[in-house]
């Protein structure tokens, strides 16, 4: 058991564990949050990135679609 006169300094380093606990499951979430706002901004550039890719993939069809005409315009002639 403990001793009469120690009770208090139990009790204090019982309370600086609950906070330094505290403090950590606190700063966990935070950076819980950091990784879900990162993610959130990967998510919108990979999503900029393939509405780009798709805009440059129809110019690309586009031009063969030309060129395809062309080639039979030319072996016509």
């Amino acid at each position: 058991m403990v001793e009469p006169w120690m009770a208090p300094f139990v009790g204090t380093a019982l309370i600086l564990c609950a906070v330094a606990l505290l403090k950590f499951v606190k700063a966990r979430a935070e950076q819980g949050g950091q990784v879900a706002e990162q993610s959130r901004l990967l998510e919108q550039r990979l999503a900029e990135v393939e509405r780009r890719l798709t805009d440059i993939q129809e110019v690309v069809l586009a031009i063969d679609e030309k060129l395809e005409h062309l080639e039979m315009k030319q072996a016509k002639e």
